[in-house]
């Protein structure tokens, strides 16, 4: 991960796409980012 907030989006151990939130503090983007990747159905990618 680049920056707090921004998130591969992996499908199948494929990369199909990219989530970036900003706005907030970088905690406030990344916790934003986690939250919607796994109200999505995915699984956040390790660190």
């Amino acid at each position: 991960m680049a920056v707090g907030g921004g998130y591969p989006i992996i499908d199948n151990d494929r990369c199909v796409g990219g989530l970036g939130i900003s706005g907030g503090t970088h905690e406030q983007d990344q916790q934003a980012a986690e939250e919607a990747l796994a109200a999505l159905g995915f699984e956040l990618p390790a660190h």
